[in-house]
């Protein structure tokens, strides 16, 4: 295990050491934006792979086969930002015996694990110990300012690593680590804060069904909502701006994750109080009443 300054932190240490010119990055369209940008630093090819309902927003086996080579690395994100989505053992063991007895790597970032609705999430070192894992205290722990993380790596990589972390890190904050220390103490604090993520969940989703968004997949952990906004026939960034301007509601336009079928969605945030949700959803419900 390797102490980093945040998951950010643990990610730009991978693609220093991984990735190169003429190396090759995969990630899910719609996905966290930020993987891509960590490939770039280092001119490292990317591969959109896109996902959509039809596969619960998920990379599927065929999907990363038919999406021409396989590549270096794979990351993706359990639960996934921006859809929600948890996959399921079954699903990571189809994809890390892709990635079996060869030089290229499958990562997959737990940030949001803590944070599920049906079913405990396992980490994925369950299913094989050559995945590598990346995970965090800013959500589950609610830490997001202490920035403080970890990932767990191949033997092989520990050094290469420690060699990049000491020039560009030095160490993660001692405080943070001290903080992070006594969180694991707050067992009945964090289950306490998942349940509230999981009663704002359980009075979102209907509502924005109610209001006319499609969500064809609900959503099992993070604390967002994917969805579609075909019934207005408007773009989503137009839509994103007009919800903030005229209903006075801040959402995410979907070409923040990626091209795929971007205009047709947003995403919803429920990290907020009920309250403020009840709110929000009152001023959408009466703002599109103007757009029919």
């Amino acid at each position: 295990m390797i102490i980093t300054n945040g998951t950010s932190g643990a990610f730009l240490l991978l693609c220093s050491v991984l990735l190169e010119k003429g190396r090759s990055l995969a990630l899910a369209d719609p996905g966290y934006p930020c993987y891509k940008n960590f490939a770039a630093l280092f001119d490292a090819e990317v591969t959109s792979i896109p996902v959509s309902e039809e596969s619960s927003f998920e990379i599927t086996e065929v999907a990363l086969i038919n999406s021409g080579k396989v590549p270096d690395i794979l990351i993706i994100s359990n639960p996934t930002n921006p859809t929600g989505t948890v996959y399921r053992e079954g699903s990571i063991n189809s994809l890390s015996k892709i990635f079996e007895n060869s030089k290229r790597t499958f990562v997959v970032d737990e940030i949001y694990r803590g944070l599920y609705y049906g079913e405990k999430i396992r980490t994925a070192l369950a299913v094989s110990d050559r995945i590598i894992v990346v995970d965090g205290f800013s959500k589950a722990f609610a830490m997001t300012g202490w920035r403080l993380g970890w990932m767990v790596v191949p033997e092989e990589l520990v050094r290469p690593i420690q060699i990049v972390a000491q020039n560009v890190f030095i160490s993660p904050p001692t405080l943070s680590q001290y903080a992070a220390i006594k969180a694991f103490d707050c067992v009945q604090e964090i289950e306490r804060m998942r349940m509230s993520y999981q009663e704002r969940k359980d009075f979102l989703l209907p509502e924005l069904r109610r209001l006319g968004f499609r969500i064809e997949v609900d959503p099992e952990g993070a604390f967002y909502i994917y969805a579609g906004i075909e019934l207005w026939n408007m773009d989503s960034r137009e839509f994103a701006d007009r919800a903030l301007k005229e209903a006075k509601v801040a959402l995410t336009p979907g070409y923040d994750f990626g091209i795929y079928r971007a205009g047709s969605h947003v995403r919803f945030s429920y990290a907020t109080s009920i309250d403020k949700l009840k709110l929000g959803c009152d001023r959408l419900a009466k703002w599109i009443k103007t757009l029919r």
